[in-house]
């Protein structure tokens, strides 16, 4: 997990001290590049949040846990995303609406499966799983 975090970041700091360089990277675009300057701050936050979440997603999926890490995600959507992107609309939030939005639903699904890491409900045997092995 350390290794993860850590690496994100570094990454996230690299993409902040680089805000004002890497869209041009992308672009020549002032209409672009001025567009991205608010939703690049919510991506810098998501590459911390997201080297978090999908470690904590291997582990789990490796331990079999796919129906938890399933339906947190379609309740980060439902909770998290949609209701984002719907007030953006209605808000006239535009695009930096939308990627809070998404920030919503990468920060849902982070607080999930971290608590659900740690709570160690992911690493019950089945009994019947035992009974199975021999």
């Amino acid at each position: 997990m350390h290794y993860s975090a850590g690496f994100a970041a570094v990454l996230a700091a690299i993409f902040a001290l680089g805000a004002g360089v890497i869209p041009w990277i992308f672009t020549n675009s002032d209409a672009v590049v001025d567009a991205m300057r608010g939703p690049w701050w919510v991506m810098v936050a998501m590459v911390v949040a997201g080297g978090i979440l999908f470690a904590f997603d291997g582990v789990l999926l490796g331990a079999g846990d796919a129906a938890y890490l399933r339906n947190i995600t379609i309740g980060s959507v439902l909770v998290g995303f949609l209701p984002g992107i719907w007030l953006a609309y209605a808000a006239d939030g535009g695009l930096l609406g939308i990627w809070l939005g998404l920030g919503a639903f990468i920060a849902l699904r982070t607080i999930a499966v971290v608590y659900r890491f740690y709570s160690m409900r992911w690493a019950v045997i089945e009994p019947r799983a035992v009974e199975d092995a021999h």
